[in-house]
């Protein structure tokens, strides 16, 4: 086992050896694609032709700036057990309907569908002089879309579950797995897909009783039904919300595994411009690690900030044009306000308002992340910046509440939540010869925050699967309204001037129409 590096700051910056500082490989080449590919159809189909000519340019220039970079390596050892396991996992999800799909899904279904019975970019109406637009979280279904209107609306389930599979397969390829010895495999494998906070007991310390089946458990912090508190299992992110999280665990996973290597730079200016049109929070939630990261370059001099010039445009410019897309009627988003200053429908006074809060704060925070923290602090020779990183980001967000459902505190902490799975799992398998008592400590909180991944797994495989309908648009499911966190206003001059004219999204009768048309042409 490593030592622990002698000074406060080295300590802060020290990496995973070799697992932090590996060299870019045909993995991570992959990895790149998976979240590039989103980008480039993006730009092909919803940009002018001259801009996607331009956008789609300047992104294989800036890769072939770095290409020289990549090693053409390929570790390949165990790939039939990972990817059993990615179908597996990627199986349970709601987006291929094999399993009962949890309720966002009707939401979710209905967005696909848009994207594939209409024209691209979609409008959902022309109000004013401008169009109401789709622009957020877009980008996972883009290839899924394009790929149904080649195949047909029938293929979206299979269409959702292979490239749901292929973004697991490559979040697990990229993880600092053991390689030799097949039950060390199995054993990290198992710690991440049940990675998740000691949600069953911080519901019985909270409120006296086991959580209901099938509710969800993490919603236990959540005292006044509003949300507040709720960091999800891994297992419980995939089942939910794959669009969001797989392309923030690949971001979080190449991170880690690359973030020590003196090419790190350069292949982050290939991986944030993907970023922003797959998820608006993957950058806000891996941003403190990337400044944690800058840092640490700058702690070498110059050199090691030094950039290929193509790489840095395409980051800011084409990085920038979807950051600006996200940002669209951004403010019709319900504000940003502090959680403390929400007042829970409790009886009593201010006082003891407050007081409910702080202990709800502090039962939540020790719960999910802080007791499990602290004893990893005590066992990793490495990667303690990281984690007290990590620590910082999940014990603030609850203090802010962004969104319908506290997306902010749900997605922007996926990051930290993935790399507090990898540091576990790391520090478990390196300790069970020298620290044993601690890493069976930490195995038994991990067995306690696995009746939630449990609890998941469990509803979607005993529960009614039903079927999808893409006839639905989306607009239905939000009972004719337009959500601000789906549709912005496009009255960006830039903006309108980049992107093609957009095409209203069919209606139901429609789809229909056009379903019939091609049974008649088959």
């Amino acid at each position: 086992m490593a030592a622990i590096p002698d000074t406060t700051v080295e300590q802060l910056f020290a990496g995973d050896g070799e697992h932090s500082s590996r060299p870019p490989d045909g993995i991570t080449v992959l990895a790149l694609a998976y979240l590039g590919l989103p980008l480039l159809i993006f730009l092909a189909t919803w940009l002018k032709p001259i801009y996607a000519i331009a956008g789609i340019g300047l992104m294989l220039l800036a890769a072939a700036s770095v290409a020289g970079r990549f090693r053409p390596d390929w570790p390949t050892r165990h790939l039939a057990v990972l990817a059993l396991v990615a179908l597996a996992w990627a199986a349970m999800g709601g987006g291929s309907h094999f399993v009962y799909a949890n309720l966002d899904w009707h939401v979710r279904d209905a967005v696909l569908g848009d994207l594939t019975f209409s024209d691209w970019p979609p409008s959902y109406g022309f109000r004013d002089g401008h169009h109401d637009l789709l622009r957020s979280a877009i980008g996972f279904f883009l290839p899924v879309a394009a790929a149904a209107k080649l195949l047909g609306p029938q293929a979206l389930p299979w269409l959702m579950f292979a490239w749901t599979g292929i973004g697991t397969l490559l979040f697990l390829l990229l993880l600092p797995l053991p390689r030799k010895g097949l039950t060390r495999l199995l054993a990290g494998i198992a710690i991440i897909v049940a990675f998740s906070g000691m949600d069953v007991l911080g519901a019985f310390l909270l409120h006296g009783h086991y959580p209901i089946f099938p509710l969800r458990i993490e919603w236990w912090g959540d005292f006044d039904f509003r949300a507040l508190f709720s960091y999800s299992s891994l297992t419980g992110q995939l089942i939910w919300a794959p669009n969001h999280v797989l392309p923030i665990w690949i971001a979080t996973a190449l991170f880690y595994r690359h973030w020590k290597h003196p090419d790190f730079l350069p292949l982050l200016c290939l991986l944030l411009p993907t970023l922003p049109l797959l998820t608006p929070f993957a950058l806000p939630g891996l941003a403190p690690f990337l400044v944690l990261a800058l840092a640490d370059r700058a702690r070498s001099g110059s050199e090691g900030l030094k950039l290929p010039i193509p790489a840095v445009l395409a980051a800011i410019l084409v990085g920038g044009l979807t950051i600006r897309l996200q940002l669209l009627d951004v403010g019709s988003i319900p504000l940003l306000q502090s959680s403390a200053t929400v007042s829970p429908d409790l009886r009593g006074g201010g006082g003891g308002q407050s007081l409910a809060f702080v202990k709800n704060y502090l039962a939540f925070i020790l719960m999910e992340f802080a007791i499990l923290g602290m004893v990893l602090l005590t066992v990793l020779r490495h990667s303690r910046g990281l984690l007290i990183v990590a620590m910082c980001v999940l014990a603030l967000l609850p203090l802010v509440k962004l969104g319908p459902s506290n997306d902010l505190l749900l997605r922007v902490a996926t990051p930290s939540l993935v790399l507090m799975a990898i540091l576990c799992q790391r520090a478990v398998l390196d300790a069970w010869t020298l620290a044993r008592p601690r890493a069976i400590l930490i195995v038994l909180m991990l067995l306690i925050g696995a009746h939630t991944p449990f609890n998941e797994l469990w509803r979607a495989a005993t529960w009614q699967a039903w079927r999808p309908d893409y006839t639905r648009p989306f607009v239905e499911t939000q009972n004719g309204g337009l959500p601000p966190h789906y549709i912005g206003r496009l009255r960006d001059p830039l903006l309108t001037e980049l992107l093609r004219p957009p095409s209203p999204v069919p209606n139901r009768q429609q789809r229909v129409d056009i379903l019939a048309g091609q049974g008649r042409n088959d």
